[in-house]
């Protein structure tokens, strides 16, 4: 049995006083109420369950560049061995536990070790069944049939069903900030019997199975969440029930959240149930201590997403660490810019600020390096979606003269002073990266004659006024997309007069563009997919609504006693690792 040892840390017990932070590095919330502080799992009744048989994985896809200097897992013979808890991290205290309503780093990170979708992606982007063993697709894939497993079990003992499917989808995903365009999208659900759901859809829905990837959308009990009780304050909030390999165990604010094997889990793709006793994130605000929490070997894992890639160089070294490279996903650098006002509501502006931002220096100084300027609205690693004659590496470079010669010719001149006008940038400290973009931004559009101040905000502030009040001028975010832009690119440039968290803060609208991706959504073929993006990809790169600076590589760093890391990570979801297929070498 693994011992488990808790990080006691002067540094760490000081920070950990802090209460209830929300997202940090990524998409965020869409709930503000609190977890309880302490939080216990209420007393469940266990059922057997039967082991089904395992579907085919693949391995995934890495290089020598990404995994370089780094070692490789160490591989024991005799395989699995059943046993131990697993230590992981967050860098915030989860508001709740409620993946439907949130996007929020602490919240979807551990949100897949005890709950589970209906089909999950590999590193190819190839579906896998998960909660659904089977499904057929008509031929204009406006009707989606899925075929539930009937060997699963809720952590409460109670069967899981269509209707849980169902609720989920007609209830829960509504309040999604990733998955509401999709529900908008339904015509109808159809539950047959117990194990059979079909989904109808006005036009074709040729991604369907990408964006409701076990990472965007994981089911949720429909007995326990249809009370009549408020969703965003629901208890079941704060003690989750799912059907994944781990039960809820406790949550005890500033330390850690614990889950325990579910001995009557199904068994996943290996046909057996998970290996560990327990999985436990402890709650690790800073950065630093996380990565020196690894190198101790007081933390067996740190999620892509907790990764501070300016700090890589301490663990590229280390014996006892991989760098596990994230795909499948792109982590989106966003410079967001507020059309409401007026200066940044002029085209011209906009693409004279990209000119005045120095890209490069921010992937170095930022983000370590690690990754490339961002070519497009849509990354050129989502293959024949991206527009190689809209990137903006060759249209916008790192151009002073260009963006001064763009400024003039607006009605924005220099001052006496040599000021255009005045800007403030907003960031949350929370954000690995913000204080080193504030610092580029604010040099480079100096020099065009544009004063920026700073302005850091706590994450939950910072939301508030970019999202709710739209009280901003610019403001970095960092949103994700699995490769099919439909996942998580339309919501960045699509009109949101009902400022939806995490979708289009601006206050751009283009109706002619809304248009173009809904049919890019529901394209019957890849070539007539491709055609709209191409098309939107046109009107991006003149409008220039938001700015995408950088697509940073990410890793989630793993030590190497923990086994079977190849396949358990074999999957396009960025941070979301059920655990369930890990474990420790003897």
């Amino acid at each position: 049995m693994r011992r488990y040892e808790k990080i006691r840390n002067a540094a760490i017990a000081v920070a950990l006083v802090l209460a209830f932070a929300a997202c940090g590095s990524d998409d965020a919330a869409t709930g503000t109420t609190a977890a309880p502080a302490t939080t216990a799992a209420p007393a469940t009744t266990a059922a057997p369950a039967t082991t089904a048989a395992a579907a085919a994985t693949v391995a995934p896809t890495t290089t020598a560049e990404l995994l370089a200097p780094t070692t490789t897992q160490q591989v024991v013979e005799g395989g699995p061995v059943f046993g131990g808890t697993l230590l992981s991290m967050l860098g915030e205290n989860p508001p709740h536990f409620n993946p439907e309503i949130s996007t929020a780093l602490p919240v979807s990170t551990p949100s897949v070790v005890y709950a589970e979708g209906l089909v999950e992606l590999d590193s190819q982007l190839t579906p896998r069944p998960k909660l659904a063993e089977s499904w057929e697709v008509n031929e204009d894939a406006t009707q989606y049939t899925f075929n539930l497993r009937d060997d699963v079990l809720w952590h409460d003992g109670e069967q899981f069903t269509s209707e849980d499917v169902k609720y989920t989808f007609e209830t829960l995903l509504p309040l999604n900030p990733v998955g509401q365009s999709l529900a908008e999208r339904i015509v109808s659900i159809e539950t047959p019997d117990d194990f059979t759901v079909i989904m109808n859809f006005a036009d074709p829905e040729a991604a369907l199975l990408v964006i409701i990837e076990q990472g965007t959308v994981l089911i949720l009990a429909e007995h326990v969440f249809n009370t009549g009780e408020d969703i965003a304050t629901h208890p079941a909030n704060f003690a989750p029930i799912g059907t994944g390999p781990f039960k809820f165990e406790s949550f005890t604010a500033g330390e850690e959240l614990v889950f325990v094997r579910n001995d009557d889990w199904w068994g996943g793709r290996r046909g057996e149930g998970p290996y560990l006793d327990q999985v436990i994130f402890q709650i690790i605000p800073d950065s630093t201590s996380a990565i020196n929490a690894i190198r101790a070997g007081e933390i067996d894992t740190i999620p892509s997403n907790f990764v501070d890639s300016t700090q890589l160089a301490a663990v590229r070294d280390d014996p006892n660490i991989v760098l596990v490279p994230v795909s499948g996903s792109e982590s989106m650098k966003l410079l967001q810019m507020n059309h409401l006002r007026e200066e940044l509501g002029n085209a011209t502006v906009r693409q004279a600020i990209l000119h005045a931002l120095d890209r490069g220096r921010i992937l170095e100084a930022a983000f370590g390096g690690d990754g490339r300027i961002a070519e497009s609205s849509i990354p050129s690693s989502f293959g024949s979606f991206y527009q190689p004659s809209t990137s903006l590496v060759d249209l916008y470079p790192f151009d002073t003269d260009k963006a001064n010669e763009l400024l003039d010719s607006t009605p924005y001149q220099r001052g006496a002073d040599g000021t255009r006008f005045e800007l403030s940038f907003k960031f949350s400290p929370d954000r690995i990266g913000g204080e080193a973009i504030g610092d580029i931004l604010k040099a480079g559009l100096a020099e065009v004659g544009i004063d920026v101040s700073l302005d850091i905000l706590e994450e939950q502030v910072l939301r508030d006024e970019l999202f709710i009040e739209r009280d901003f001028d610019m403001a970095f975010m960092s949103y994700t997309s699995t490769s099919d832009p439909a996942s998580g690119i339309h919501r960045v440039y699509i009109c949101d007069e009902e400022r939806r968290i995490f979708n289009n803060p601006t206050g751009y609208c283009n109706p002619e563009l809304d248009e173009i991706f809904a049919r890019a959504a529901t394209g019957a073929t890849r070539e007539a997919r491709d055609a709209a993006y191409y098309e939107a990809q046109d009107i991006l790169s003149v409008d220039i609504p938001t700015i995408v600076m950088v697509y940073p590589e990410e890793y989630r760093l793993v030590r190497t006693e923990v086994q079977n890391i190849d396949e358990q990570f074999d999957v396009s979801t960025l941070s979301e690792v059920s655990y369930a297929e890990v474990w420790f070498a003897e």
